[in-house]
């Protein structure tokens, strides 16, 4: 009866050491030093994906934006396509903000739609083991901002569209004045990233192991 128990004790112990690698125990950070430690699903369940933390345009182009930089690119989008378009975005995110596995779907698609391929592998290669739900491209606050954005500054007879399917660079244009949107809603987040843009180099060997919910892999 003893040899049982000690087996079995044994089994569950190998069993949760299988459910929980050394990589989700060390609580290492995520993508910068004195980040917090890896989430895992289950401590994130109770949590809303709101860009507490969003991916910053400055996060992945070697360039700190400015709000007239923003409405350059929203003034030419025809207004009325262009703001439905956003609404369909923010309604979407809303249906998920409680369900983390479909949130985190959620994310990589709309990234792999409006994100060009500059973007989307900046974004693998510092955010691989960041949690898409910590660390989101898209969130409410940002495409409420924007919403009112295109209202005010996008013309009736804009000369570009995002919704025709063909239309693909007009839809990387759009994502990109989100992540610029990030940076002006952001903007205590985007001095410490500055900051911290030279030691964050030094977290390069934390990158190879990525999470279950990172941005590795955008396009699958």
């Amino acid at each position: 009866m003893g040899k049982l128990k000690r087996e079995f004790k044994k089994k569950h112990r190998e069993a949760m050491k299988r459910l929980n690698p050394p990589s989700m125990q060390t609580g290492r950070p995520y993508e910068r030093l004195g980040g917090p430690p890896l989430l895992t699903d289950a401590q994130l369940q109770n949590q809303s994906l709101i860009g507490s933390t969003p991916i910053l345009y400055s996060d992945v182009a070697d360039h700190t934006p400015a709000e007239y930089e923003l409405g350059e690119l929203i003034e030419v989008f025809e207004k009325r396509p262009t703001f439905f378009m956003l609404c369909m975005l923010n309604t979407l995110l809303s249906f998920y903000t409680k369900d983390i596995p479909n949130a985190t779907r959620v994310q990589k698609r709309l990234a792999a739609s409006l994100l060009n391929h500059k973007f989307l592998m900046r974004i693998e290669q510092k955010f691989a083991r960041g949690s898409v739900v910590v660390h989101p491209v898209f969130h409410r606050q940002q495409l409420l901002a924007m919403l009112k954005k295109v209202l005010l500054e996008s013309a009736e007879d804009g000369q570009i569209n995002p919704n025709p399917q063909q239309n693909i660079k007009v839809r990387f244009k759009l994502g990109e004045a989100c992540l610029i949107m990030n940076n002006l809603l952001f903007p205590e987040e985007q001095s410490e990233r500055l900051n911290n843009r030279g030691a964050r180099t030094k977290m390069n060997g934390y990158m190879e192991n990525c999470s279950p919910n990172g941005y590795r892999r955008l396009n699958c």
